[in-house]
């Protein structure tokens, strides 16, 4: 008999089914200059609009505060994930502005708490005409977030 270590598939998709399932979660952009550290142990509650030194301005049509996501759907477990996915999150740039970012935040705004950020790896912006769009993850079995 071969016994592996490991999490059932079962439990892997409780716990992505499980991920915030009635919450409000909102994509927070995280402006080109920022001066804080943030990751997996970052624990700060997000202050609310105009309070987070380190969120994008409100202009050049992003609102802080971020937008919220929507169409939440829950994904079967592939691989060694259960997943959890929402449509890309997307600002249309005011005329004559550009939005620029280096990071986006994920914020639980029901349980107020941080669930995961998304490092572009440099300046992401646009000019108008265009929207700023955050590719998440498609539901190809990675999903936005991975349980």
């Amino acid at each position: 008999m071969a016994t592996t270590t490991g999490l059932s598939d079962a439990i892997r998709l409780i716990g992505a089914a499980a991920m915030a399932p009635a919450a409000t979660i909102r994509a927070i952009l995280i402006r080109v200059g920022a001066t804080g550290t943030y990751g997996p142990a970052y624990a700060t509650a997000y202050p609310g609009a105009g309070s987070f030194a380190d969120e994008v301005a409100s202009g050049a049509g992003y609102t802080q505060g971020g937008a919220t996501l929507a169409n939440r759907t829950t994904g079967v477990v592939t691989g060694s994930y259960g997943w959890v996915d929402f449509d890309d999150p997307s600002w249309t740039v005011a005329a004559g502005q550009t939005l620029a970012a280096i990071a986006v935040g994920f914020w639980d705004a029901t349980n107020s708490r941080w669930i995961g950020w998304v490092d572009f790896g440099g300046t992401k912006s646009v000019t108008d005409p265009g929207s700023f769009t955050v590719n998440l993850p498609g539901d190809g079995g990675s999903g936005c977030f991975r349980c």
